[in-house]
């Protein structure tokens, strides 16, 4: 029969039932054999004995109110709220059949291997590797008039791990952002078509095309484009569709009693608006860019960092671009590190199990605005060696009160793994003060150095970047004399060689600005001679390098078509961090990548043609995507092509260890009653990052700490439920939160929804009957509203934005001329009538007022 408790029953491997019935035994009365129940309760790992025994099942589905059970003899499920037995054929919840069973056997030997890849893996994958089945992935895509440059860009983020993870596994997080079916739901189609296990000769892209041609015009025709701006456009577009507010969590003390003294760092907005803007300034010294400089200690200045949501392209560090606003708010968005040692997570994993720390301290007043600064809160572990007690309610003893808090900036997928941060600093060589600002990329546009160029870079001993100057793989010592001869040679005819270390190196090189490029200094209040230099405040996940092969001119465009050697494997950036952000890091950072794709480009600046080399990571060999044609090839191949565009992934071999230990925790769990969810955007993370950040459970819950009612319909494509020892080690690991036991849905949101429901209702009629009472004649003052606004106005009130806009602002429309307020000559707005206006005036207010008053009989004679 049909049993409502059924979405309840979580989904089992049937090698882990294989294992039960073979090594089980009841938890009370440690009886083997037959008649042994488990319970299917998502995540509790209860095995008790039935009605033969002691029935300790049916004791622990009264201690708990857990509904479903399975015999590990027949494999029939049971309920004991409805006290009959359950189909789980036509339930859909994973639960294996005898027939299934007979399978589980041929795959056992296959699993093991599966937790010591970086990736989650299907067992059908080995399976299908183990018969000589082609991988998954390996799907073309057809031209469909000079659309190379789409589909190898295509290609290259289809092998990006990570991304194509979130793609395939995080549906749920799809449906929700989008407002309207585009460019996000064609690419998710798309990734799933890539890597169907159907397995397809290629498949005809039309559906993606047409989407971005509505977004961006530039694509629009059959003309040749280039493959890094057709990328800027995907993933600026990617972003906007699936962002979401960035939550910001806190834990305050209940019993703090000065509460009421602390500053006021957070402003709400306006008029009924549910976000919160938190902003604060902070001064982080940066090193010096001279270390002759006696007194620039005292004019350094604070960093300044840009908005997520207010850029999408990649850094532009131009020499001419010096002038920085030192006083910029910043909002603080950056993941705070982990306070665990290496030593002590590699003590845990050789000790079999997770280390627990001790009681959750009480946390203070934080005034950092995101959620993802909260540190981990294990940082009082014992000692090596020293043994803690584990305590069952560590979470629910804490007198601490969780606040969310939504703010107004945004994060997606596409930020969380391809942004990263770069410190730009300036010095004026006259009063030695030094101005710097953060700027976020998504991909490093690196010159190509020339001969004179490259000379500089191998002989700027004393240069701030002399420590990562190139180096070969071999030195001279090394090197046979033939091996040197052949290289004098080939750099005779050719060139001097060059890898993409020099290109690096030249890009965060220290730039001297004179003559036309002298620094504007705010101090000096003139022109001066100055100093600027770049390092990197952030790694990313997925680190996106462009080498500027194509050179555009007034009259002419050129292409340098050099060879640029580049490391298939290892690529170390810890040369170009900046030392105090490498000195604050509580734990080593991984500044380690290797290559994942490569796009190509063969020919000139007119005709061309691109070509994708990408690695699958599944059977972890090279392949070349040339349009609908996909082939093998070799990895010393890969590394001798015309790279263009590099996308390197971060490793951290401590981080292959940490999922190992943990998969082996989730295969072979101790027992455990409670439950823990956790947001299965972020578990995607940990599954395929180095360093997946602090945990997001407010991608699920609402500012109260419960299901979001928008959630709950698909909650289980949200969430995935870890047992309690894996919980508190990667909370105690990665910090974030909140804690989440329970998927009751929020009843406090359901009263905001429906009233905020009835307001927009409200709104939307009065406005209607004041537009119908607009007279028609034209001797009626009319009042001016920008369509900006309006439009914001408008998608709030049709339920696509949650949030109401802020006060209406005219500001784009109008100018100030003589004192007197005019329409701008291009200014998008509409008219309304004075009713009309005090009406949304008296509800959102802000302003200006501006009236076109009507013309008088008087004025027309």
């Amino acid at each position: 029969m049909s049993c409502p408790h059924q979405v309840f029953m979580k989904k089992i491997n049937p090698a882990d039932l294989k294992m039960m019935r073979t090594q089980g035994s009841c938890n009370k009365c440690d009886k083997k054999g037959n008649d042994l129940w488990a319970c299917l309760q998502d995540c509790c790992l209860y095995i008790g004995c039935g009605k033969c025994n002691r029935n300790h099942i049916e004791l622990h589905n009264q201690e708990t109110d857990h509904h479903l059970c399975i015999n590990l003899d027949d494999y029939k499920v049971w309920c004991f709220s409805c006290q009959s037995s359950v189909d789980s054929s036509s339930s859909g919840s994973g639960t294996p059949s005898p027939e299934e069973m007979e399978v589980a056997d041929g795959r056992e030997k296959t699993t093991n291997y599966k937790h010591r890849n970086h990736d989650i893996l299907d067992d059908d994958d080995f399976l299908d590797l183990e018969q000589g089945l082609k991988p998954r992935g390996l799907c073309g895509l057809m031209n469909i008039g000079n659309t190379c440059y789409m589909n190898a860009a295509l290609q290259a983020l289809s092998n990006c791990p990570p991304l194509t993870q979130f793609f395939l596994e995080c549906n749920g997080m799809i449906n929700e952002n989008i407002k309207h079916p585009g460019l996000s739901r064609n690419f998710y189609s798309l990734i799933n078509e890539l890597w169907s296990r159907k397995r397809p000769k290629y498949i005809v892209p039309s559906q993606f095309l047409r989407s971005v041609r509505i977004v961006n015009s530039q694509f629009r025709g059959y003309g040749q484009q280039d493959a890094q701006e057709f990328l800027r456009c995907i993933m600026d577009r990617l972003h906007e569709e699936l962002k979401q507010p960035i939550m910001s969590y806190s834990r305050v003390s209940c019993d703090t009693s000065d509460e009421s003294d602390e500053p006021n760092h957070q402003a709400k907005r306006l008029l009924g608006g549910t976000s919160v803007l938190a902003r604060r300034r902070h001064g982080q010294d940066i090193e010096m860019l001279c270390e002759s400089s006696d007194d620039g200690d005292d004019s350094r200045d604070k960093d300044s960092e840009m908005p997520l949501d207010k850029r999408r392209s990649s850094a532009v560090l131009d020499t001419s671009d010096v002038q920085i606003d030192i006083e910029m708010e910043e909002e603080q968005t950056e993941t705070e590190k982990s306070k665990h040692s290496e030593k002590l997570i590699a003590n845990s994993y050789s000790n079999g199990k997770c280390v627990q720390g001790t009681k959750l301290a009480e946390e203070e007043v934080n005034n950092k605005p995101s959620f993802s600064d909260k540190k981990p809160e294990s940082a009082a572990l014992t000692s090596e060696g020293q043994k803690t007690k584990e305590n069952k309610h560590i979470y629910h003893e804490d007198h601490s009160a969780e606040v969310i808090k939504k703010t107004s900036t945004y994060r997606s997928i596409i930020t969380d793994l391809f942004d990263g941060k770069v410190q730009s600093s300036v010095q004026c060589l006259t009063c030695n003060r030094i101005s710097s600002k953060i700027e976020t990329f998504q991909d490093l546009s690196l010159p190509i150095p020339g001969k004179d160029e490259l000379n500089v870079i191998h002989a700027a001993q004393c240069s701030p970047l002399a420590s990562c100057a190139r180096r070969d793989d071999l030195s001279n010592d090394e090197k046979s004399w033939m091996m040197s001869i052949l290289d004098w040679v080939k750099r005779w005819f050719y060139g001097p060689q060059v890898t993409l270390q020099d290109c690096l190196s030249a890009f965060f090189s220290a730039d001297e600005l004179k003559g036309d490029n002298m620094y504007s200094c705010e101090k000096c209040k003139k022109l001066r001679n100055g100093i600027k230099l770049c390092k990197v405040l952030k790694l990313p996940e997925i680190l996106c390098v462009h080498l500027k092969r194509f050179k555009h001119e007034m009259y002419f465009s050129s292409k340098i078509s050099h060879f640029i050697s580049f490391p298939t494997t290892s690529l170390d950036m810890k040369h170009f961090l900046a030392k105090d952000y490498r000195s604050s890091m509580s734990h080593k950072p991984s500044t380690t990548y290797d290559l994942v794709a490569v796009i190509s480009h063969h020919g000139s600046v007119g005709a061309g043609h691109y070509i994708a080399f990408a690695k699958n990571y599944i059977s972890n060999k090279w392949y070349e995507f040339n349009d609908s044609w996909v082939s093998e090839v070799s990895e010393s191949y890969v590394s001798e092509v015309e790279a263009y565009v590099l996308f390197y992934r971060k490793t951290s071999e401590m981080a292959s260890k940490e999922r190992q230990w943990l998969f082996n925790m989730i295969r072979n769990p101790q027992s455990s009653v409670q439950c823990f969810y956790v947001s299965k955007f972020w578990f995607t993370k940990f599954q395929t990052c180095a360093e997946p950040g602090p945990i997001t459970n407010t991608d699920f819950v609402c500012e109260h700490g419960e299901i979001n009612p928008k959630n709950h319909c698909r909650i289980k494509d949200l969430v995935t439920a870890v047992p309690e020892v894996v919980w508190t080690h990667i909370y105690n690991r990665y910090g974030g939160g909140p804690v989440v036991t329970r998927l009751d849905i929020c009843e406090q949101c359901e009263i905001l929804i429906d009233k905020l429901d009835r307001r927009r209702d409200e709104e939307v009629e009065n406005f209607k009957k004041l537009y119908q009472q607009f007279p028609a004649a034209e001797n009626v003052d009319v009042y001016c509203i920008s369509m900006k606004w309006f439009r914001q106005w408008e998608a709030f009130v049709k339920g696509r934005e949650e949030d109401p806009p802020g006060p209406i602002d005219n500001r784009n429309i109008i100018t100030v001329r003589d004192n007197t307020r005019i329409l701008k000559s291009n200014a998008d707005y509409d008219q309304v009538s004075l009713e009309t206006w005090n009406y949304l005036n008296g509800i959102y207010a802000g302003g200006p007022t501006f009236v076109l008053e009507a013309e008088t009989e008087e004025q027309e004679v």
